[in-house]
């Protein structure tokens, strides 16, 4: 198997399964960005692609990125990584595995005399929102959205938010710019956000990327990045406020909404275990939280 970094030509590849994802984090968009952090490469197979990288504890890990009613891909996937990784030093571990899938990796594992051990973690799961309840603001249970969307109005009145091809091409890097300095870098969890938005800057696509900017005046204030990553499903990440304004992640979150809200689900990312972050996603209702499980094959036997 001869895998190749992630990289500008690589769309072409990935294209197929524009649509297909389970996870936000398995789009070509945020492999290409995050690809030097986490060293993402890629080989073809029969059905699909496979990822290799730098997994979440820091150990080689797999993703498969296939059409989600093809299960024959997980199937030729493991069989292609257990005779390849069969010379290698270490366990052959798989990442971004949804829950559905878990039975299929069994049975593939199990043509290889082998089981599966199977492990999650809470601070990855994502928040999962119906569209339709999440623009809502009406009734008791929308109480604390509806107050911060009045606030914002009543206190910041020349907010608006616009495309980003309606203001200036360097404003999402200014407001990117303000938010650092109001932080750390070990703020950002995975590595240096920074340095992974600029990279994917250099591959948006409008005609699949909706980048939305709140501003005040003349003034750019926050900006959020969504992607359609399935047929019902749209990603949000990259969001950053270079101010603190109560209310404002929700109220541009919900104007980006508006403009999908054909589509059936809003996915906003983990929370990682930041408490902050956790109030904030949970006090907006999701309907549900989607695990990202990680897949060992363990060769003999099956310990879960």
């Amino acid at each position: 198997m001869e895998f190749r970094r992630i990289d500008r030509t690589a769309e072409k590849d990935f294209a197929p399964f524009f649509l297909k994802n389970r996870f936000a984090d398995t789009t070509y968009a945020l492999l290409y960005a995050w690809g030097d952090k986490f060293l993402y490469s890629y080989c073809k197979c029969s059905s699909g692609l496979i990822v290799k990288g730098t997994g979440m504890n820091q150990r080689e890990a797999y993703i498969l990125i296939h059409d989600k009613e093809d299960e024959q891909m997980i199937t030729d996937g493991i069989e292609q990584l257990y005779r390849y990784h069969s010379s290698n030093v270490g366990p052959l571990i798989f990442e971004y595995v949804g829950e559905e899938e878990i039975e299929s990796y069994r049975t593939a594992a199990a043509r290889f005399n082998c089981g599966i051990q199977i492990t999650t973690e809470e601070i990855y799961d994502d928040y999962i929102y119906d569209t339709e309840e999440f623009l809502s603001i009406s009734g008791k249970k929308n109480r604390g959205k509806r107050y911060d969307v009045n606030h914002l109005k009543n206190s910041h009145p020349e907010m608006c938010a616009l495309r980003y091809e309606d203001v200036r091409p360097e404003s999402c890097m200014e407001i990117f710019d303000r938010w650092c300095e109001r932080h750390s870098c070990s703020d950002c969890y995975f590595g240096c956000e920074r340095e992974a938005f600029q990279r994917f800057m250099s591959i948006y696509d409008r005609s699949r990327h909706y980048i939305m900017v709140s501003c005040e005046g003349e003034r750019a204030v926050s900006f959020a990045v969504c992607e359609q990553i399935n047929e019902d499903t749209v990603g949000y990440y990259f969001q950053k406020n270079a101010e603190k304004v109560r209310g404002l992640t929700y109220w541009l979150n919900r104007q980006m909404a508006f403009e999908h809200e054909q589509i059936a689900y809003i996915n906003l990312a983990e929370d990682m275990g930041i408490p902050g972050i956790v109030m904030d996603k949970s006090s907006l209702h999701p309907c549900r939280k989607q695990k990202k499980y990680t897949v060992e094959i363990v060769e003999g036997g099956i310990d879960e």
